[in-house]
């Protein structure tokens, strides 16, 4: 008889055939075969190729006990979750009781893993970064005075915004890209270079960021500056721990995204694009070489960096742009997104037509927004962006529907849950005040409206008459 014949007919033992079973029934396992597909499979991956063994294993979910041990061996939480991104919380409140009851020091190796040294701890032990970049500022302006920035960069692969027509909602202002900006000079009068690594630029540019934050924030608090005149709006939350935890690394990760910029694919036409705030203000250019991601600064980058800015030049009180830097956004960073253009100029005259007016003039104002998103994608069906447009209408539409339904609802008899989620839905805040939110905040930091809040309700009245020409002159 042959090896491979003695194989197929072998017999399982009594003992392996009742743990099996304990498997199956714990629906572990569909039957024994499934079983034993499953070992075959890992034990021949592990023999043949044993990167591939740990991918058979990942395909079935683990145990408490299984998570608990790869815990104790010392793999990192930031590995368990690529592995098995919905445990341990599947686990539920059984997974509470094992820490509570485990003797062997799990809890505390559990807590240790989910801390994750990250490039950007070592960059925030290093204090006064934001007085040295401010000191070497000169120095970095003239050094980027004799560069052309126009010309494209040899051997490279270049990706481009994907011309989104207006600032996306969670840019809540644009002072930040004025930071990056500050970070990319510093770094490449540093290296005399003006390739610069773009995972070190982000690291630079949002410890900047930080440092700012923190200074910003013990001046409004000693000063009970009310929200709406907070400069440390749109700027990171100060750091509070000793150790990054995958909590905290994912805010960094997001602000980074947010404003310095990530490559993402689009679905329709299957490219990948550069965005961020400052992609799409035209400020930086992104490019690979040789699988490696480098930035650099525009032409428009390289003009707005060299105007004077209040903060950077020491002066935390006063406003986040000066008169020169606001007019180069309004007339060459900004006018870069035409329907952001066309919602502030709406924004304007709507305010405008209410001089002498106290009135709170929100809901106008969405419905202003609305009115002009339409006319926009009315006027740009074969945009590549025309899709994703109108589903904020539709969004916005559906969730109005409903917000009315959920107050009808409110003066109805219902129980405790129902109440609750009538409450819930009655509050949700559509994709168009979203947009006016993060809008409006923009035009205040501008100095394109004047913002005041009294009573909880947000009152605007125009800004700089000179801005305000400025920006209704480009609108469409």
């Amino acid at each position: 008889m042959s090896t491979l014949e003695n194989i197929n007919q072998y017999e399982i033992t009594p003992t392996h055939l009742d743990r099996i079973a304990d498997l199956v029934e714990k629906k572990r396992f569909k039957n024994q075969d499934h079983f034993i597909d499953r070992a075959i499979e890992v034990f021949l991956a592990w023999e043949t190729n044993p990167p591939k063994a740990m991918e058979e294993m990942m395909k079935i979910e683990p145990t408490i006990a299984q998570y608990s041990h790869m815990i104790m061996m010392g793999m990192e939480y930031a590995q368990l979750k690529i592995m098995y991104p919905r445990h341990p919380e599947k686990f539920g409140r059984e997974w509470i009781d094992h820490l509570l009851d485990d003797e062997t020091g799990l809890e505390e190796k559990f807590e240790k893993s989910k801390c994750i040294h990250d490039p950007q701890s070592d960059a925030r032990a290093s204090h006064k970064d934001y007085e040295h970049a401010i000191a070497n500022k000169t120095d970095a302006g003239n050094f980027l005075k004799t560069l052309d920035f126009s010309k494209s960069i040899e051997n490279s692969t270049a990706y481009v915004y994907d011309d989104w027509p207006l600032l996306f909602a969670h840019y809540s202002r644009l002072f930040p890209a004025k930071v990056g900006i500050l970070s990319l000079a510093e770094l490449m009068r540093n290296n005399n270079n003006i390739q610069i690594n773009f995972e070190k630029f982000t690291e630079k540019a949002f410890d900047l960021c930080e440092e700012i934050s923190e200074k910003q924030i013990k001046r409004e608090t000693k000063e009970s500056i009310s929200r709406e005149h907070k400069l440390s709006t749109g700027l990171p939350k100060p750091f509070k721990k000793d150790i990054t935890d995958s909590k905290q690394q994912e805010y960094q990760n997001r602000y980074k995204e947010k404003y310095f910029g990530k490559l993402k694919r689009n679905r329709k036409d299957g490219k990948q694009y550069f965005e961020g705030l400052m992609s799409s203000l035209g400020l930086i250019k992104f490019f690979k070489i040789d699988g490696e991601n480098f930035v650099t600064l525009t032409e428009k980058g390289k003009d707005f960096f060299l105007l004077e800015n209040p903060i950077l030049d020491g002066d935390f009180e006063i406003k986040p742009f000066s008169d020169d830097e606001v007019k180069y956004i309004l007339k060459n960073l900004v006018s870069e997104r035409q329907l952001e253009v066309n919602l502030m100029a709406g924004a304007l005259r709507l305010i405008e037509s209410k001089i002498g007016m106290d009135e709170d003039i929100i809901h106008q104002l969405d419905e202003v927004f609305q009115i002009i998103i339409q006319e926009y994608c009315d006027s740009n069906k074969k945009d590549l962006n025309f899709n994703k447009l109108n589903d904020i209408l539709l969004s916005t539409e559906k969730i109005t529907m409903d917000i009315k339904t959920a107050k009808k609802e409110l003066k109805t008899d219902l129980d405790k849950e129902s109440r609750e989620n009538a409450e819930r839905r009655s509050k949700k805040q559509t994709p168009i005040q979203a947009i006016r939110v993060a809008t409006m905040g923009r035009m205040s930091e501008l100095n394109l409206v004047k913002w005041n809040i009294d009573g909880g309700k947000s009152f605007f009245t125009l800004g700089a008459s000179e801005l305000v020409k400025i920006m209704k002159k480009q609108a469409k």
